[in-house]
């Protein structure tokens, strides 16, 4: 005779690591396009800098743009 308890028992595990490792990977991802830096900006300042305004999510991803291209006089 077959247990299915055991089998339904790895079969929960096995999809609770898929699920840890693709959060895992949209993190990553998020980290590396930067499409999470927005939320991260909010989540410091509403820790470290309580009595400050955020920036717009328009306002910020312009901030960035600028620091990061600003100055760049070439193409390669």
């Amino acid at each position: 005779m077959r247990d299915f308890g055991t089998a339904s028992s790895a079969a929960r595990v096995a999809l609770s690591t898929g699920r840890r490792l693709l959060t895992v990977a949209r993190d990553v991802i998020r980290g590396a396009c930067g499409t999470d830096g927005y939320r991260m900006y909010v989540a410091h300042l509403a820790a470290r800098h309580p009595h400050e305004t955020p920036l717009t999510r328009e306002q910020f991803f312009r901030r960035e743009t600028a620091s990061r291209w600003d100055g760049v006089k070439r193409c390669c």
